[in-house]
Parts: C-alpha cells; structure tokens; sequence
C-alpha cells in the first residue's frame, strides 16, 4: 500500500510540468520590434530556465501547492516556482513586459 502511494507521488510530480506557464505579456507596451521577437524569446527563456531547476523539485512544489497545503489547512507556506520566476526575468530583462 505504501509502494502504490509513493507511485502516485511521483506520477503526479511528473505530469506536473513546468512548461505549461504561460506568461501574460504586453506587446503594445514594449520597445519596437521587441514584440516580434516574443515567441523565439519565450522559447530560449523556458530553455534557460529549465537548464537551470531541479524539475523533481518544482514538481513537488506544485504536489506541495495544490495536494498536501490545502489538505493541511493551509498552515504550510506556499512554495514559489523558480521556474517562472526565471522565465518571467529572462523576458523582461529581453525589453518585454511581463503582467503576471
């Protein structure tokens, strides 16, 4: 019975990816023809960003988040997603502006 609830664990942390944030982003706001660079943009940021965190760890975050926090009432600090925040300064350090 243990072995099958670690199995869960894991599945979840797996199919939990990273790469499924996907920023609001102000074209209109930014310099000139940075807006027509946004998707090569986006792509090299979740690239950097990827190379750069510990996946099993950013999955367990979001297994933390949304599974094990509410069932604990909410007493356990959320954990922040370094990935995002990775992605989000690569862009806007790339001249676009990132809303969320």
């Amino acid at each position: 019975m243990f072995v099958r609830k670690i199995i869960i664990l894991l599945s979840l942390i797996i199919v939990t990816s990273c790469t499924s944030y996907k920023p609001v982003v102000d074209h209109r706001g930014s310099k000139e023809g940075v807006s027509k660079r946004y998707h090569d943009d986006l792509s090299t940021c979740r690239k950097i960003a990827k190379d750069n965190i510990n996946e099993v760890w950013e999955g367990y975050k979001v297994v933390h988040n949304w599974y094990i926090r509410p069932g604990m009432l909410w007493v356990p600090d959320k954990m922040e997603m370094r990935y995002k925040m990775l992605v989000k300064k690569c862009l806007v350090n790339r001249g676009h502006n990132v809303l969320d």
